[in-house]
């Protein structure tokens, strides 16, 4: 299920995704990540269930910190992000209606799927920094953050 959801979003967000510049390509990143958190911190608000608002209060707390991660390891990363949403105002959109026919519980499955996703670009940019120890750390963890709220988000599919 959660991949055929992924494929779908993938399939939605691909020609945006493809007329980005791979040098943008982080403040996208960083845009997205404050995307799903929100998205984790709308669905916890509207929930009864303790366990499913720490899970995904606790998500939302890795996505900023990526997001943070991003905007300090990339100078202008913040206004980028900004300029990439003018440039793309259906981004958001697009996420919406990726999600639009699932039930609540494929949604967070099909976002900790791409919660693993994230974890492998976020290699994937610390394969890139050269010598820059910190910086491969920073986003090494940041790929960790990505694989707890994998972990989280698909147990806070059971509450919902």
């Amino acid at each position: 299920m959660a991949e055929n959801a992924n494929d779908a979003i993938l399939n939605l967000l691909g020609p945006v995704l493809k007329q980005v510049e791979p040098e943008k390509m982080p403040a996208l990143v960083a845009v997205l990540e404050r995307a799903v958190g929100a998205y984790y911190q709308s669905v916890a608000s509207q929930s009864q269930d303790a366990k499913l608002r720490k899970l995904l209060r606790d998500s939302k707390e890795n996505e900023d910190a990526n997001a943070a991660t991003i905007e300090r390891l990339h100078d202008g990363a913040v206004e980028e992000g900004k300029k990439l949403l003018e440039r793309f105002p259906e981004l958001m959109t697009l996420l919406d209606r990726a999600f639009a026919n699932l039930s609540p519980a494929q949604r967070l499955r099909a976002t900790a799927e791409a919660e693993k996703v994230g974890a492998d670009l976020y290699r994937q940019f610390a394969g890139g920094v050269g010598d820059n120890a910190a910086a491969r750390a920073d986003l090494l963890g940041c790929a960790d953050r990505e694989l707890k709220n994998a972990d989280a988000v698909q147990q806070a599919s059971h509450y919902v």
